[in-house]
């Protein structure tokens, strides 16, 4: 066999051909060449806010899906919204503790959004997230808790916010007045979804979350002349002696302001005095309820300690009177019914509970429907402003 060789062609390079082989850039300028061979990556937008990545994400969840359900629950439409909660990631760039403030609700958010169960049942059962909810909810009892570990790092953050927004209140000007109000919104919220161990009333003078909603009060009338606030009802078109949408159960809050008549404990002065009290802010409640109603909204009923009318704040906080104190059971009853957001869920019952251990036996018969109404979880605050609730207690 015979072998062929092949005579290797020897390649010429002519100087037409070089760019061919090499980009316009390899016979530039060195510095130019330089820079695009090290050019900087894009800075990532944590290290642009100054924030860990893990706050950052927290504060990106806070916007994208904690802050749409906020403003979505303040009203039904667009005109009972209340828009300015979509400013508070706008904000909390300038703002340290409504910073802090937003991350430990996204904090809670997605600890309620990570539970393996939201319902548990009479029999002592949880529901798993994998199964449809309960068909009949009157065998619901309650929601699950946050495991330790979510809780823990909740106080943790949420001690860091307390104190920065102390720090932003006492340093507060005309121009951060908002930030610092929303701050205090926010940190109510949070208190909220920690039950036990925030109480609704201390009866030690401590801290509790009627005193923490009373500053959000107070922060709003800090650079305005206006006097203390008046009662809502005054400011409503509607006629108490008219026929109107009763609150449930509206007839025993009336009762209530009779029985007061029974205690041989008061003069008739003292009785005159709280009677005038109970009266007008059973009122403003009143009011408080049809603007809700009108709205479809959570913002007033839910936040009643923040309208109380001076006297009655006075009655209930400074003389811890009996009356004002059934007054705030019953409105338990109501609160109860916002068990369906998350930062509510099932804590008014151990509140409940709380204040019937401070109240004589003498007016514990006022007790039964508030006790009733805050072991149902059937029913919602949908039903209490269109007025099945109170249908459903006549």
């Amino acid at each position: 066999m015979n072998k062929i060789t092949v005579r290797r062609k020897r390649f010429l390079w002519h100087p037409d051909d070089i760019d061919a082989y090499y980009s316009d850039d390899y016979f530039s300028d060195d510095n130019e060449r330089r820079h695009k061979l090290f050019k900087p990556r894009p800075t990532p937008m944590a290290s642009l806010m100054n924030l860990e990545l893990g706050e950052y994400e927290l504060l990106r969840f806070y916007k994208n899906d904690s802050s749409p359900l906020l403003v979505a629950a303040t009203g039904k439409n667009k005109e009972a919204q209340g828009f300015w909660m979509e400013n508070v990631t706008k904000l909390a760039t300038s703002n340290e503790a409504l910073k802090e403030a937003c991350m430990v609700f996204a904090m809670m958010h997605l600890g309620h959004n990570h539970k393996h169960a939201t319902y548990l049942l009479k029999d002592g059962e949880e529901v798993p997230k994998e199964k449809l909810p309960p068909t009949d909810l009157s065998h619901v009892i309650g929601y699950t808790r946050l495991d330790e570990a979510m809780l823990e790092q909740m106080f943790i953050r949420f001690t860091n916010t307390i104190k920065a927004h102390k720090q932003q209140i006492m340093t507060m000007t005309l121009e951060t007045s908002e930030s610092v109000l929303l701050s205090s919104v926010l940190i109510y919220l949070i208190a909220m979804s920690m039950g036990p161990y925030v109480p609704l009333f201390n009866f030690d003078g401590g801290a509790d979350l009627f005193s923490l909603g009373r500053t959000i009060s107070d922060l709003t009338f800090l650079f305005s002349n206006a006097p203390p606030p008046t009662p809502f009802y005054l400011n409503n078109d509607f006629d108490l002696n008219d026929e109107r949408e009763k609150l449930p159960r509206e007839e025993d809050l009336w009762e209530i302001i009779d029985f007061v008549n029974t205690d041989e404990e008061l003069s008739s002065t003292e009785k005159k005095r709280i009677q005038r009290i109970l009266t007008t802010e059973l009122k403003n409640l009143v009011g408080l309820f049809h603007m809700d109603a009108a709205g479809m909204s959570v913002s007033h009923i839910a936040g009643w300690c923040t309208f109380w009318t001076p006297d009655f704040y006075k009655l209930l906080r400074e003389e811890m009177s009996t009356y004002a104190l059934l007054f705030v059971c019953y409105w338990c009853g109501y609160a109860h019914m916002w068990h369906v957001l998350f930062w509510w869920g099932d804590r008014i019952q151990e509140d409940l509970l709380h204040l019937m251990d401070h109240l004589p036996s003498r007016v514990h018969h006022f007790l039964k429907w508030p006790l009733e109404s805050c072991s149902r979880f059937d029913i919602n605050y949908f039903d209490l402003l269109s007025g099945k609730m109170r249908d459903l207690y006549l």
